[in-house]
């Protein structure tokens, strides 16, 4: 195939990916680059366009807010996640007296609610993934529970208070994140 060929038949892709709003890059990179041409030119066109256009700025700005948003939701959901572990870990390894085969039990149990958490925090909650901003509900209604319950570990419950506070800022706080129309995975 001749260079004039190859260039003729890029730029009908071109049209017809601009006509049915095909990106190029779904296109084969061996179809749309004629041979002896540099790819790295045309890669990099669109965000050209959106910086010289003023949109860059908009679209970087409008990333970062949302950004901050998230990371310090996952951080306040991981710091819960870190205390209902250590919790756990500190009573399965050393129980209370009374009986020690129930609060190892439970601390395991604890471990694996840490640990659960923790790792939808730190995954599908990042990747703005809707199912884990309902699944880490149950930080809320766990903490609730114990509040209203009166429930152990401790008499003052000053850490549960702080652990439903850290659980719902974690939660409200990116929420938008995750009710955009088409943006919100899920």
């Amino acid at each position: 195939m001749s260079s004039d060929a190859a260039s003729g038949s890029t730029s009908m892709l071109r049209r017809h990916a601009a006509s049915s709003r095909v990106s190029l890059a779904s296109i084969e990179p061996s179809v749309r680059t004629p041979p002896g041409r540099r790819r790295c030119r045309s890669r990099y066109r669109s965000l050209r366009r959106a910086h010289s256009e003023g949109g860059w700025r908009q679209y970087v700005g409008r990333v970062q807010r949302a950004g901050a948003a998230l990371s310090g939701g996952w951080i306040c959901l991981v710091a819960v996640s870190l205390g209902v572990l250590g919790f756990g870990a500190g009573v399965a390894l050393a129980p209370p007296a009374g009986d020690e085969l129930l609060y190892r039990a439970d601390g395991l149990a604890s471990i694996g609610v840490g640990l659960f958490g923790g790792l939808l925090a730190l995954v599908p909650f990042r990747r703005r993934e809707r199912w884990a901003w309902f699944a880490l509900w149950f930080y809320p209604v766990f903490w609730v529970a114990h509040l209203v319950g009166q429930l152990p570990p401790g008499k003052d419950h000053i850490h549960q208070v702080v652990f439903l506070a850290l659980s719902l800022l974690g939660l409200l706080v990116p929420a938008r994140e995750f009710f955009r129309g088409a943006d919100a995975r899920g």
